[in-house]
């Protein structure tokens, strides 16, 4: 491990998620049978297999609402 990821675990994932589309309520998973992605129902972002490779736009929303 390097030494800045000598720190907590959490803090170091939501340093990471916070440029990312992690938590928008816009963010869909397609759960076809065999692998994993990421797609955007606005249509900004293409999918994506990893949600870390998405980077946030200026239209996230967090939360239920």
């Amino acid at each position: 491990m390097r030494l800045p990821e000598q720190r907590d675990p959490m803090i170091i994932v939501q340093e990471r998620q916070e440029t990312t589309c992690a938590g928008c309520r816009d963010l869909n998973r397609d759960y076809t049978p065999g692998f994993r992605k990421f797609l955007c129902q606005k249509g900004i972002q293409k999918a994506q297999q990893d949600v870390f490779n998405m980077i946030r736009c200026n239209r996230y929303r967090a939360g239920n609402k």
